[in-house]
């Protein structure tokens, strides 16, 4: 985050996007017209529709986090313990979610994984205007991250802040960044060369040569 600078966070939902600036909290309607099932029907529509939204508001830049709510969210827990049922599992969800392109990430959940994936062009096209005018998007997070965040009927300011007061938690969420994976899913590590092996015939033979020379020097005392 750039020295100095509030953070904002934008809440994209299915036909609505919600935008908190530290003091503000907005509301942007986006009508069937443009965005349907959480599709994209009119992007230069939507375009139009974003970038006036942020102007007429005088929205001042910042570093923004982008927090997707449940109903632009597909997820699918993975029960399974054995790395390849896993992957199995996962690939048969991405490719059951309905969106040409689309971005995921895996969480740990208990013994197991909880994949949870987006439409990336809804998204790309959010991040693209809001970049236009200034904004740096620090991340993008599954509202599903924060505890309480499925239950609300209404997000306010209160959340909003809430959301931003939680770091550790964007962090980890972050699909911009690096999968977390329970630990008995990680790529099984190779095991090193076997250096020892090639060595001990040389071993076993200095040891033999030492004990030869001890024994002849005890010899020689007598």
């Amino acid at each position: 985050m750039a020295e100095g600078r509030r953070e904002a966070v934008i809440l994209l939902d299915k036909n609505q996007i919600f935008v908190f600036n530290g003091n503000d909290f907005l509301t942007l309607d986006v009508p069937e017209a443009v965005v349907r099932d959480i599709d994209i029907v009119d992007k230069s529509g939507f375009d139009s529709l974003v970038d006036t939204f942020i102007k007429t508001k005088k929205l001042n830049s910042a570093p923004v986090w982008l927090i997707l709510a449940d109903g632009i969210c597909f997820s699918k827990d993975v029960a399974e313990t054995d790395p390849a049922k896993i992957e199995s599992e996962i690939k048969d969800f991405l490719d059951a979610v309905p969106f040409d392109k689309v971005i995921s990430k895996r969480y740990r959940a208990g013994n197991g994984v909880r994949m949870i994936a987006a439409n990336q062009e809804y998204i790309e096209a959010v991040i693209e205007i809001f970049e236009k005018n200034g904004f740096v998007t620090e991340g993008i997070v599954p509202g599903a991250m924060f505890p309480g965040f499925s239950t609300r009927k209404v997000l306010d300011a209160d959340f909003a802040r809430y959301i931003l007061g939680s770091r550790d938690l964007m962090i980890m969420g972050n699909m911009l960044s690096k999968v977390f994976l329970p630990a008995n899913t990680h790529e099984t590590p190779q095991e090193a060369p076997n250096k020892k092996s090639k060595l001990l015939p040389f071993l076993i033979g200095g040891f033999l040569l030492l004990l030869i020379i001890l024994v002849a020097v005890i010899m020689t005392r007598k």
